[in-house]
């Protein structure tokens, strides 16, 4: 599911006169540390409306809540496409916790992890700088550690769709790829 989100546009609507209306909306489905879950929860509360609600209900819900229902209609066509290679594959596909599924995420977004450097700001691999975007989870937040799906340039550089990362976690998937130092012993 959330494989799929990352393939397509994100499905929240922020329309620029109704901002905070949209904010609100969206607040119903934020998870504490984790963009990644915030994604899973709006796919959840999506499908248990879709079975309850006509198309044309569901539409609207969709609008009351500002999700994009074409978005969410190409979020559930990528899903059913990589669900098909799952079943071809003959990959089998269960519930995870919240550690096993941002750890699963991280091995993929290694370059896209961030140490909490000072005031917003995050140190990334290859001495990278950048923050959080503002609509993240997080950007109150400011946790040590986090992983991005995306960094975004614009007048800076920024982490869109965070989560909190504990840095074990980066060193048990990264292995001989994480570079050590040692002082102060």
């Amino acid at each position: 599911v959330i494989c799929a989100a990352l393939s397509v546009r994100d499905p929240r609507e922020r329309p620029h006169d109704q901002r905070e209306q949209a904010a609100q909306k969206h607040r119903e489905f934020k998870a504490d540390d984790s963009d990644f879950i915030t994604l899973l929860n709006i796919w959840f509360s999506y499908h248990k409306q879709s079975e309850l609600l006509s198309q044309n209900k569901l539409r609207r819900w969709c609008r009351q809540h500002f999700l994009s229902w074409m978005r969410m209609r190409e979020w559930i066509d990528i899903h059913r496409q990589l669900s098909r290679q799952f079943t071809r594959n003959k990959l089998e596909q269960t519930d995870a916790s919240h550690e096993a599924i941002h750890r699963a995420l991280l091995t993929g977004l290694l370059s896209h992890i961030g140490l909490h450097d000072e005031g917003r700001n995050y140190k990334g691999p290859r001495g990278r700088q950048f923050r959080l975007a503002s609509d993240s989870v997080l950007a109150k937040k400011s946790p040590r550690w986090i992983m991005s799906a995306s960094l975004i340039e614009t007048q800076h550089l920024f982490a869109s769709t965070n989560a909190k990362i504990a840095p074990e976690w980066i060193e048990q998937t990264a292995g001989d790829r994480c570079q050590k130092h040692y002082s102060e012993p």
